[in-house]
């Protein structure tokens, strides 16, 4: 995550667009890391029969992103130092809560943390405004 923030000042800070292609390209690699989050979350919702699908399409259009920013930037706006800001500005905010985002309750059971778990679970149902009750015998 720390590398992705250093990439995008690097960016900022380059005046060669293809230095600016090549760094678009870590940041394509590097960038995978904050996705996988809220990936994983949104798998867990998900139908077993329709996530092949869904992961596909999520991947193409996740991975298609900075091909069409660099197109744009390359052969349309030439003024592509403000947009850049933008994403350093959300990627340093995306780091900051992928480590206040708390573990998956799913993932927390299966490794048998089941206080973990059910802490998790609590704090989701008071964030949504609805009462909690669990019996982590059944875990056991």
């Amino acid at each position: 995550m720390l590398f992705t923030i250093a990439l995008f000042f690097g960016e900022y800070a380059c005046s060669n667009v293809y230095v600016m292609i090549g760094i678009n390209f870590l940041l394509g690699i590097t960038v995978t890391g904050l996705q996988s989050i809220g990936y994983v979350y949104m798998m867990e919702f998900v139908k077993l029969e329709v996530q092949p699908k869904l992961c596909t399409a999520w991947s193409f259009c996740d991975g298609s992103v900075f091909l069409i920013i660099t197109i744009y930037f390359t052969q349309i706006n030439k003024h592509w130092e403000y947009i850049t800001l933008i994403g350093f500005f959300q990627v340093v905010w995306a780091t900051f809560v992928a480590f206040l985002t708390p573990e998956s309750p799913k993932f927390l059971l299966n490794q048998n943390r089941l206080a973990e778990g059910e802490q998790t679970l609590q704090f989701m149902s008071t964030k949504n405004g609805k009462e909690f009750k669990l019996d982590m015998d059944i875990f056991k």
